[in-house]
């Protein structure tokens, strides 16, 4: 299945030989579920986990030295600025600050 998204976060996870792309979609004005998908160089896969808040904004880049995806921040609906900081480590994310 190929993912259909309006807004993306797409970040290289070189530890597990993957692109990783979360999304917060709109289908025909509807909105959908926040998804994390992954691509292996041929095909999509969706990861169902829990995930954080996915704001406008936010930005997503690989920490080599830890092997873990870091999310920062971003902006809600409503105009409120978050600073909150998510890793993933191939399994789960987790809240740091």
């Amino acid at each position: 299945m190929t993912p259909v998204v309006t807004q993306a976060l797409i970040v290289d996870d070189p530890a597990a030989s993957i692109l990783l792309m979360l999304s917060v979609n709109e289908n025909y004005g509807s909105p959908q579920p926040e998804q994390m998908w992954s691509w292996n160089g041929s095909s999509w896969t969706q990861i169902k986990v829990s995930l954080p808040p996915l704001l406008n904004g936010s930005s997503i880049s690989y920490d080599a030295g830890h092997k873990q995806v870091v999310l920062y921040g971003g902006i809600d609906v409503s105009g409120t600025a978050y600073s909150d900081t998510w890793t993933w480590d191939g399994k789960s994310w987790q809240k740091r600050v």
